[in-house]
């Protein structure tokens, strides 16, 4: 691939200069451009995945499409909290948070229950899908029962890729920094 030989070219210049230079201590740079080994290891450390495509699905009403995703657990905590979990209405992209204390089926699945409460009797709207990812806190006998009792189609993302729930990821991304930069 050319990227990859003008990369090692401009790597290999550089650490010619560094030698010429003696900025690098004991550093010797052999002049045979030819056999200069790629690092397996960088190229997948500095490269992003390509955007996915948009979904197609655009919901009607505020509780058509929830998505979550859970941070944590942190080692520091306030009262006990080590983890937090969103819940994003895709329709209007308003966020509920709600502070867990720990990442167990049961406990996420109460902050579900207590956000579906809140969505029925504050936005007169019912949850019909939920996206998460395939986190063992969603996949729960608790969490499950739930969404099967109330009719709501649990959709989850593959394994590995976090960009089928991407609303969601991003937006915890945010928080996290934001918390970070106070």
């Amino acid at each position: 691939m050319l990227w990859h030989h003008q990369l090692a070219h401009t790597n290999h210049y550089t650490l010619e200069q560094m030698a010429r230079l003696k900025t690098a201590g004991g550093l010797t740079i052999s002049t045979k451009f030819e056999n200069i080994p790629q690092c397996a290891d960088c190229p997948f450390r500095k490269q992003t995945r390509a955007p996915f495509q948009r979904s197609d699905r655009t919901p009607e009403h505020i509780g058509d499409i929830v998505v979550s995703d859970i941070c944590g657990p942190f080692e520091t905590s306030i009262r006990g909290y080590r983890c937090f979990v969103t819940w994003l209405k895709v329709k209007s992209r308003y966020s509920s948070i709600d502070f867990l204390k720990n990442k167990e089926s049961k406990t996420v699945n109460d902050s579900f229950e207590k956000f579906i409460l809140w969505l029925t009797k504050q936005k007169n709207a019912n949850v019909k899908m939920i996206q998460t990812d395939n986190g063992g806190e969603y996949m729960g006998e608790e969490f499950q029962h739930t969404c099967h009792k109330l009719g709501i189609i649990h959709e989850t993302s593959s394994p590995y890729t976090p960009e089928h729930n991407g609303i969601a990821e991003r937006y915890n991304r945010t928080l996290q920094e934001g918390a970070l930069t106070i």
